[in-house]
């Protein structure tokens, strides 16, 4: 299964005055136009931990430029610097899931993420 997480700190979102459902609308928006240009599909699904899950359905191989789309939105966002609180992304080739944690690697090696307040 190909999947990726996201979640946000809702509560800070709106203590700066920004509506959580701009942020979800803004990611529906990113996902949607990443699988139309691929031809794919998906499904959102709530996770049990908080946030939201983007399935995708279809060929495995077919999820990598959709995520790879997806994440070059995310890296450039100054909504998700400041307010994204997880995104995962959850691959499965050849059978052998395996997770990545993109927010992580942003917030370690991205300047953009690192200059964004996050208090």
């Amino acid at each position: 299964m190909n999947k990726m997480v996201f979640a946000f700190d809702e509560a800070r979102a709106k203590r700066d005055g920004v509506d959580p459902a701009a942020l979800w609308a803004m990611v529906d928006g990113w996902v949607d136009e990443c699988v139309k240009t691929h031809h794919g599909e998906y499904k959102k699904e709530p996770e049990p931990e908080g946030g939201v899950a983007y399935i995708g359905i279809g060929v495995d191989d077919e999820w990598i430029p959709i995520f790879g789309g997806v994440y070059i939105n995310v890296s450039f966002s100054d909504e998700m610097a400041k307010y994204c609180s997880k995104f995962e992304l959850f691959y499965n080739e050849e059978e052998e899931e395996y997770y990545e944690n993109p927010l992580k690697h942003l917030l370690e090696k991205n300047e953009f993420y690192r200059r964004a307040d996050r208090t």
